[in-house]
């Protein structure tokens, strides 16, 4: 009897140490901006409102009760954007966004929705394709790629949700430690052996997409790049994407050149709205 109560003394002394640095990982990670799981699929907290530090280039990030960087959504027709954290608009304010620009063209007859999510491959647009659909958009306009060519280990399609364990805020915490120590660290950029989406793959992922909302107009684009991966390109040029004119690299931050800087937003604003004048007409 006496063993069994000194067990189950160490297990609660275990469980409150455990609880103690859980707690204390929360209150570090508690400016941390995603829901759910950051190896398999995660997205933007809904009704954030917050500073993002971003190097040189700070700025406000604020989500509406859906998660996107966006107002509350109406009942007027809905266009919607896909794409990542070049969609998204990270690094610049939301008013100097391509899709805010472009929402002040059009008027308040349409609601676009900037559903761009940092990070977002293909693969985790599919993962999210119900939600998507229940917005019942009239338009869709796909910017995806840019992540999908990101070097990686493994092949998004084969990751698997993280146990729910290795979920927890202390595992985030120390992930976050090791994955700033190791960016200290590095001495060079090392080549990683795979795409994040394989050409052929990214095609299929396409395919899905498009096949999801038959009820609406879907267009492709080539999301401006200083470089983009000739692979992916390719697909896109065989689905008759639409070609964005060449954007120079001061369109882009200079430590960040997969971003558009404000100028970039803007350049990308008014071709989108001679393109959609153009489309929408057809």
């Amino acid at each position: 009897m006496k063993i069994l109560l000194k067990a189950l003394f160490s297990l609660g002394i275990v469980l409150f140490i455990l609880g103690c640095c859980e707690l204390f990982a929360w209150t570090q990670m508690r400016h941390n901006i995603y829901d759910g799981d950051s190896g398999y699929f995660w997205q933007l907290k809904p009704n954030l409102d917050q500073q993002i530090a971003n190097g040189s280039h700070p700025f406000q990030l604020t989500t509406n009760s859906l998660g996107f960087r966006d107002t509350e959504l109406t009942s007027k027709p809905v266009w919607l954007f896909l794409g990542c954290s070049t969609t998204l608009g990270w690094g610049v304010e939301q008013e100097h966004t391509f899709l805010h620009l472009l929402q002040q063209e059009i008027g308040d007859t349409i609601d676009i929705v900037n559903a761009g999510q940092p990070g977002w491959s293909s693969v985790q647009v599919l993962h999210d394709i119900s939600r998507l659909q229940s917005l019942n958009p009239t338009l869709v306009v796909i910017g995806l790629g840019v992540r999908d060519a990101q070097r990686s280990f493994v092949e998004d399609k084969y990751a698997t949700p993280t146990p729910w364990l290795f979920r927890r805020h202390l595992f985030q915490w120390l992930q976050q430690i090791k994955g700033q120590s190791a960016g200290n660290s590095s001495k060079g950029t090392v080549e990683l052996p795979t795409f994040r989406v394989l050409p052929d793959d990214f095609q299929q992922n396409l395919s899905m997409i498009v096949k999801a909302f038959p009820k609406a107009d879907v267009l492709l684009y080539q999301f401006p790049q200083v470089t983009y991966s000739p692979d992916h390109a390719l697909v896109l040029e065989e689905m008759d994407a639409l070609q964005p004119p060449a954007f120079t690299a001061e369109a882009f931050f200079v430590d960040d050149p997969i971003h558009l800087n404000p100028q970039g937003h803007r350049q990308l604003a008014n071709w989108l709205m001679d393109t959609l004048k153009v489309s929408t007409q057809d």
